[in-house]
């Protein structure tokens, strides 16, 4: 039943098509600005694919809206994020996000996946789905 859907607990290397090391683990609640980052890296395209809708950057950035997606507190929903090293420097980005919330009570859920223009064609959507 997905409303007891286990929370993943420990990171997974991966490499993408292009042979890229990458790290999918579960979002936590220091990846704010990673999530800024990532939304700036958005083609108007992608945003739409992803949200049916025409969401500007000042709302898909705003700290309230970050704040709930880096700190999802309900059983029914499991957020990773696809991050990789900075090739510039030792930072980290995130060049993915998979959302799965199940309905409460249900056996359905809806599952998001969203991959930054520059990484996308490398199996990660794929990747996030397993």
């Amino acid at each position: 039943m997905l409303d007891s859907m286990p929370k993943p607990q420990a990171d997974d290397r991966w490499k993408t098509r292009s042979g890229r090391p990458v790290t999918i683990r579960p979002i936590r609640g220091d990846d704010e600005e990673r999530m800024r980052r990532f939304h700036r890296s958005l083609s108007p395209a992608s945003v739409y694919t992803r949200y049916f809708n025409v969401l500007k950057l000042s709302q898909r950035i705003a700290h309230q809206r970050l704040d709930r997606v880096c700190h999802p507190v309900t059983n029914n929903e499991t957020v990773l994020v696809v991050e990789a090293a900075e090739l510039n420097d030792s930072q980290s980005q995130i060049i993915g996000v998979g959302r799965l919330s199940a309905a409460a009570g249900n056996r359905t859920g809806e599952l998001a996946i969203i991959v930054s223009d520059a990484n996308q064609r490398q199996g990660i959507g794929t990747e996030l789905m397993h």
